[in-house]
C-alpha cells in the first residue's frame, strides 16, 4: 500500500467513526495522529524547522546610530547547501558571497 493510499485509508476511517459529512482535514489529521498512526519522519521536522528559521532570519531587521535599516541576517548558496550569518559578526568572505548573490537576483 502506497502512503497516499494509507493517508486515503484512515480518511475513510475517519469517517467510519464519526460519520461521512463534510471534514476539516485538520480535525482528520488531529484524529490520526492521536491514534499513532501517523508520524512525520525526522528529516521532514528537520527540513520544515530549517525552512521557518530561514523565513524568520530574511525578517530580522536592524536600526544603526544613524537610523538606517538593515537586514540582519544574510545567505550564500553554496552546492552542499545555505550558509547563514549574522551581518555583524560574519566573516567578510562571506558577506561578499552574500553581497554578490543578492545583486546577481535583482
Amino acid at each position: 500500500m502506497s502512503y497516499h493510499e494509507k493517508l486515503q485509508k484512515h480518511f475513510h476511517d475517519y469517517e467510519r467513526e464519526h460519520g461521512s459529512k463534510p471534514t476539516q482535514l485538520t480535525d482528520v489529521a488531529h484524529w490520526i495522529i492521536a491514534k499513532g498512526l501517523w508520524d512525520m519522519p525526522r528529516s521532514d521536522i528537520v527540513q520544515r524547522c530549517a525552512e521557518e528559521l530561514a523565513d524568520a532570519l530574511r525578517e530580522e531587521y536592524r536600526t544603526d546610530p544613524k537610523g538606517r535599516r538593515y537586514r540582519a541576517n544574510h545567505a550564500v548558496r553554496e552546492k552542499t547547501g545555505t550558509l547563514w550569518a549574522d551581518l555583524d559578526t560574519a566573516p567578510h568572505k562571506h558577506m561578499e558571497v552574500a553581497f554578490s548573490q543578492r545583486r546577481r537576483l535583482i
